[in-house]
């Protein structure tokens, strides 16, 4: 078992440009999509591993974080 934590200076995901109040996009093709700027940290990690020293080594990875982005991201009534 060992700690996990990650920093993340840059995440881009990408969303439908148009929803509507629901957060249903509103056009379902690919030139109506927008890339939304953000970061993210995950101070809180564990992973347990199995059979150590092998060829093929198993784990299980939990980790818990937060991601923020400059604007709403998934929702245009998002908070």
């Amino acid at each position: 078992m060992d700690y996990v934590a990650e920093f993340l200076p840059f995440v881009l995901p990408d969303q439908p440009a148009h929803l509507n109040h629901y957060g249903v996009p509103e056009g379902k093709h690919k030139q109506n999509m927008e890339l939304v700027p953000g970061l993210g940290i995950t101070p809180i990690g564990i992973r347990f591993l199995w059979r150590d020293s092998r060829a093929v080594e198993p784990y299980l990875m939990a980790k818990g974080g937060v991601l923020v982005f400059t604007p709403k991201a998934d929702s245009p009534d998002g908070t």
